[in-house]
């Protein structure tokens, strides 16, 4: 199958756009929680479109309450499923519904290029890409059609950041310079004290040194999983936090 004309329209829908890629290598690190707060941060600033590039675990549409919704489809390709005024997310949710689906290794990145090249961006400023665990087809998928700015979400436990250090020379290699290095879940405010569950995160901001990153630490909040389905409403402090990268992405 000649996969190079959905490529190029993919290339051509993108092209002017700011794409951010919230990435890891890592599965279980909240990349989706990560995307979706940034995502609506975002949209304060311009119309931004929210991808769930994940499609074998989308976690996207259940975060933001729609997992009943299915996509519309006009003339201009599939319509994003409004969240908010400026916010729309597209997803394999809102194609296949309830259903489950399971693809043999070599139908994944048809199925993720078509995602991209099929969206409706309408006039989006922004595209952010919540990516699936793994360092597989859709790095390949992504680095093809586009320059993206990747975004990297890891826990402080050794395992993790070992996984992310592969996943940042792979960018690297690849002229797909990471800026920042997302350590959630890195600690527990109690009262006065501060408790880290994983150890400490001075190998992160080692790996931080070494390859030229921003650390950016993000703290459990136990309140956060109250807002699953209405995360559009969570106030706490990761969207406090988050609201730096934002910033810089948008005076860069």
């Amino acid at each position: 199958m000649n996969l190079e004309p959905l490529r190029e329209l993919a290339r051509d829908r993108l092209t002017g756009r700011t794409v951010i890629a919230i990435t890891s290598g890592k599965g279980g690190v909240g990349k989706s929680t990560i995307a979706s707060l940034m995502a609506l941060i975002m949209s304060r600033y311009g119309r931004t479109t929210l991808i769930d590039l994940d499609i074998h675990g989308t976690s996207i549409p259940r975060a933001m309450g729609v997992q009943g919704r299915v996509h519309e489809v006009s003339k201009e390709g599939i319509e994003p499923i409004k969240v908010l005024e400026n916010l729309g997310i597209i997803s394999i949710r809102g194609i296949i519904g309830s259903r489950y689906v399971v693809l043999p290794g070599e139908r994944e990145g048809s199925v993720m290029e078509a995602l991209l090249a099929f969206t409706n961006y309408g006039d989006s400023r922004f595209v952010m890409i919540d990516m699936p665990p793994g360092m597989s087809d859709e790095l390949l998928v992504l680095g093809r059609v586009t320059n993206f700015m990747p975004i990297i979400v890891t826990t402080p436990s050794k395992q993790s950041l070992c996984v992310v250090e592969d996943l940042i020379r792979y960018l690297i290699d690849t002229k797909q310079q990471p800026r920042y290095l997302i350590v959630n879940m890195s600690y527990i405010q109690h009262g006065a004290s501060i408790i880290r569950p994983f150890g400490d995160v001075n190998m992160a901001y080692e790996l931080g040194k070494r390859y030229g990153l921003s650390i950016i630490e993000l703290p459990i909040d136990p309140s956060l999983e109250n807002y699953i389905g209405s995360i559009i409403n969570y106030r706490g402090e990761l969207l406090s936090r988050l609201e730096q990268i934002v910033r810089e992405i948008i005076e860069k």
